[in-house]
């Protein structure tokens, strides 16, 4: 897709279609990005007619957090004045207390204040709920934050320090099959730089990359309906592929070198270098037998994943396996990227996918 897209653009739909996503009045033969914030989405149900198994919504930044320093400014002494609270690392949130004692953010923004370094981050979600904000409005968007800032006395006179970014790619999958397909291959993916793949939940509702050792998450996919509780739309099928970028003391960059470029470079960098992800939910036998062809998987794994496969797909692993076991066995499934069809979730072909392509075609989206 051509960069440098609106949240809400339009996007070419097949040949004939109808489908309407959002509450909006497309353009004959087109379909118009779902808005997410909407409860009750028109036309969700006609998502399933589109030929294609996935759809990219939305793409931008989701999140970014800048430090200033008010050394010098005379800002601190006015941020004194306000309520804090502790928060870890010799910063204190900054805001006050409402009605009953509630907690009200300073501007409605986390900010967090270091009274030693002289120091104040601001985190900010610089859109509206729901969507993200194209790259290349950010410094607009930073700069509005800056102004309502010196309204209340916060100025600073040194350079905007960036210290994290979240880029982020949202898509729709065409079924609920298409979409958990997307997180077996993702949490099947082998990783370039001696990264690795956790997949904290056995439903696969979100997969995380991380880079060597224990340090925070480089990237996280999820099922973004279901954390925001779109029972509508339902599980698998809005999904979040977010890139997380964060950096500390003097390494972070100044505002204005991070250009829509090298924000865009953050996703890249992040689900770049992405392999493997097999994905098949018919004929287990077969697909097991095809990566002891292939040399991927022992004789004895292979008896192991094919009667694991087997109950999972009757439901019954639960009550086969122990806790410990059945980890392992579906750790093992996941290594592998494959998925079955549980009972009730309907029969049909197998469905594949080829992970790389995908994750370079929405790369164009941003």
């Amino acid at each position: 897709m051509p960069g440098g897209r609106g949240l809400n653009a339009a996007v070419s739909a097949p040949s004939g279609s109808n489908i309407t996503l959002g509450r909006v009045d497309p353009a004959p033969g087109e379909v118009v990005a779902y808005d997410p914030a909407l409860e009750t989405p028109d036309g969700i149900t006609g998502v399933s007619d589109v030929e294609t198994s996935f759809h990219v919504l939305q793409a931008g930044l989701d999140q970014v957090e800048i430090r200033l320093s008010l050394e010098g400014s005379g800002s601190f002494a006015r941020i004194e004045k306000w309520d804090a609270r502790p928060a870890g690392y010799g910063r204190v949130k900054l805001g006050s207390y409402g009605s009953f004692g509630k907690w009200e953010p300073l501007l409605g923004r986390t900010m967090l204040w270091n009274a030693e370094t002289k120091r104040l981050w601001v985190d900010l979600h610089p859109h509206e709920p729901g969507k993200l904000l194209p790259l290349a409005e950010t410094w607009q968007a930073v700069g509005e934050m800056l102004e309502r800032l010196a309204v209340v006395g916060v100025v600073s006179y040194e350079p905007v320090a960036v210290t994290r970014a979240d880029v982020t790619v949202d898509v729709l999958a065409s079924s609920a099959d298409r979409g958990r397909s997307l997180m077996v291959a993702l949490a099947g993916a082998r990783l370039d730089r001696g990264r690795s793949v956790h997949a904290p939940y056995a439903d696969l509702r979100a997969v995380e990359m991380r880079g060597r050792g224990k340090g925070p998450k480089q990237a996280i996919a999820y099922d973004k309906g279901l954390e925001r509780g779109y029972s509508k739309l339902g599980p698998n099928r809005w999904l979040r592929l977010e890139a997380r970028k964060f950096w500390k003391g003097a390494g972070a960059p100044i505002l204005e070198t991070m250009t829509a470029d090298e924000l865009r470079n953050i996703w890249l960098e992040r689900f770049s270098g992405v392999s493997g992800g097999r994905v098949t939910t018919g004929g287990i036998a077969m697909t097991v037998t095809e990566l002891v062809r292939n040399g991927e998987l022992a004789a004895l794994d292979a008896e192991r994943l094919v009667a694991f496969l087997e109950f999972e797909s009757l439901g019954v692993s639960e009550e086969v396996y122990s806790d410990r076991l059945l980890r392992d066995r579906r750790a093992l499934a996941r290594r592998h990227g494959i998925a079955v069809r549980g009972p009730g979730e309907g029969e049909g072909d197998g469905v594949s996918l080829d992970l790389a392509s995908l994750l370079g075609e929405w790369s164009g989206s941003l």
